[in-house]
C-alpha cells in the first residue's frame, strides 16, 4: 500500500499518516518536533499544506504552484521553489501568510534545504549552461543565499541531471542530494516473433 508512513526504526512497526486517497505521494517535510507534516498538493507539486499528526487536522497554507519545500530548523518558516509565475525561491511562515521572494529563477523546478543554524538556504537550480537543453543534457548548480535575502553565492558544484532532493548534514560540511536524469533510446527488435506455419 502506498502512503506516507511513520516507521519505528527499532521494531519496524509502520503506521499510516497520510492516506494516498487524500494526499497521493507528494514531496513533504516534517516540523522539528515531528508532529506536523508539510506537503505539496500533488506528487508533482501544487499548493502548500500542513497536517497535524496528533489532531488529525489539516489545512492549506498557500495556494501557490510549489515544486519542493523545506522546513526551517526552528519550524517557523518554509522555503519552497515556485514553478508558477513568478518563478523562484520563496520563504513563507509555517503558520501561513504571504510568500516572500528571495531569488528569482528562469526555471522554478529546484530543490532547497536549510543550513543547520537556519541562517542560510542551500538550493539547486538549472545551470545557465544547460538552458534549452534536453533531459539528457540537463545540469544543475548549487547555490546558497541568506534566508533574510541578499546576494546568492555559487557553491562551485554542478551536477548532471535534475536535483530532486537536497539536505545539509547537521555539521554543515556535507550535502546529500538526489538526481533524476532521462536518456530516451530507440531500439530495433528482430526475429522475436514465432515463425508462421506453412499455408497460414
Amino acid at each position: 500500500r502506498e502512503g506516507l508512513l511513520r516507521i519505528d526504526s527499532r521494531t519496524g512497526e509502520a503506521a499510516l499518516l497520510l492516506d494516498p486517497a487524500r494526499a497521493g505521494l507528494p514531496p513533504f517535510d516534517l516540523s522539528p518536533d515531528g508532529r506536523k507534516v508539510f506537503y505539496l498538493g500533488s506528487p508533482t507539486g501544487g499548493s502548500l499544506h500542513v497536517w497535524d499528526s496528533e489532531s488529525g487536522e489539516g489545512k492549506q497554507l498557500a495556494g501557490v504552484e510549489a515544486w519542493s519545500l523545506a522546513v526551517s530548523p526552528d519550524g517557523g518558516e518554509l522555503a519552497f521553489f515556485r514553478s508558477g509565475a513568478p518563478k523562484g525561491l520563496f520563504v513563507v511562515p509555517s503558520a501561513g501568510g504571504t510568500p516572500r521572494l528571495l531569488v528569482g529563477a528562469a526555471d522554478g523546478r529546484g530543490a532547497v534545504a536549510w543550513s543547520p543554524d537556519g541562517r542560510q538556504l542551500v538550493y539547486a537550480t538549472r545551470s545557465a549552461s544547460s538552458a534549452g537543453g534536453t533531459p539528457a543534457t540537463l545540469r544543475y548548480e548549487l547555490w546558497r543565499v541568506p534566508c533574510q535575502g541578499g546576494e546568492p553565492q555559487r557553491l562551485g558544484l554542478t551536477v548532471d541531471g535534475m536535483v530532486m532532493s537536497l539536505r545539509v548534514h547537521p555539521d554543515g560540511q556535507r550535502i546529500v542530494y538526489g538526481t533524476l536524469r532521462s536518456i530516451p533510446e530507440i531500439w530495433v527488435m528482430e526475429n522475436f516473433l514465432p515463425a508462421v506455419g506453412a499455408g497460414r
